[in-house]
């Protein structure tokens, strides 16, 4: 399964690609060091037990984000090997031919904007070339999967990227929602979404790992497992449910308890690709 996190808006000719290839096992840590250095964009998919990540960056920008990768890799004594090479002017072309649309659960779909809509199922646009996340990653089809039949409610997003969940959320007749992410672009992207999705979402910049989180009936967060664990000691209130995924199956424990320790009791876990994705319910 292969997902595009954040892809830029800046034309193909002034992008580099960096292609980052580490142990599964090394996932977690691989995702976290491209969030923290800020890469233009990144793709994920996996072979056998390695994962590669390709990463977007501005051309005249790329030696140097090369050199930051393979520092921070070595000073957390993580094996990876990292390479460059100017990205293809056909980077486009090639993202339609990748994204398709993807059916999660029953009742929801998420389709890029050059597909044809359809009325048999609720759907999601989003668009690849200005999004923080496609749909396509096992963990958004778990948590879409395990959302669409929730009594309705308000709604926290945590880590939003591009606002698939938080839109999805809203269609599905959840309200308020509000959604949030530490990086400024990814609230522009799920501002922007939400408005061609034609829902009203509130969306804002949020450090999750440093500040109290808003109150919600029902609180999604597809991120790692590190902020995952976080996001619980952070809530204002229990909510009555939460959507979580980011993590792999074998984390999938940890991550329970952090939340049974709000008060909250696993109910569902859904698996694909090695990925869970869970549902908790207050009580």
């Amino acid at each position: 399964m292969t997902d595009f996190s954040v892809v830029s808006e800046t034309d193909s000719a002034d992008l580099a690609r960096l292609t980052v290839t580490v142990a599964a096992d090394a996932a977690e840590i691989a995702r976290a060091v491209l969030d923290d250095l800020g890469t233009g964009g990144w793709s994920e998919s996996r072979h056998d037990d390695e994962i590669v990540l390709t990463v977007w960056v501005p051309g005249h920008g790329s030696e140097a984000a090369e050199g930051r990768l393979r520092d921070r890799f070595a000073a957390l004594s993580v094996t990876a090997e990292v390479t460059a090479e100017t990205q293809e002017d056909d980077w486009r072309d090639a993202m339609r031919r990748i994204h398709v649309p993807v059916d999660a659960g029953v009742r929801l779909r998420v389709r890029p904007p050059w597909t044809p809509a359809r009325d048999d199922r609720i759907e999601i646009v989003i668009d690849p070339g200005m999004a923080f996340g496609t749909g396509q990653h096992a963990t958004t089809c778990g948590c879409l999967t395990l959302l669409e039949d929730l009594p309705a409610g308000s709604v926290l997003d945590v880590g939003c990227g591009s606002g698939v969940l938080a839109i999805a959320a809203r269609k599905l007749g959840h309200h308020p929602v509000l959604a949030v992410d530490h990086d400024p672009l990814a609230v522009e992207a799920t501002t922007r979404n939400a408005e061609v999705n034609d829902v009203d979402i509130t969306a804002s910049a949020l450090d999750v790992t440093r500040t109290s989180l808003p109150a919600a009936d029902i609180v999604l967060a597809n991120i790692t497992r590190m902020h995952v664990i976080a996001v619980a000691d952070r809530l204002a209130t229990t909510p009555r449910f939460a959507v979580l995924s980011g993590f792999l199956e074998a984390d999938a424990p940890e991550v329970v308890a952090a939340w049974s320790g709000r008060g909250m009791r696993l109910t569902e876990t859904l698996v694909a690709d090695g990925w869970a994705a869970v549902r908790l319910e207050r009580g």
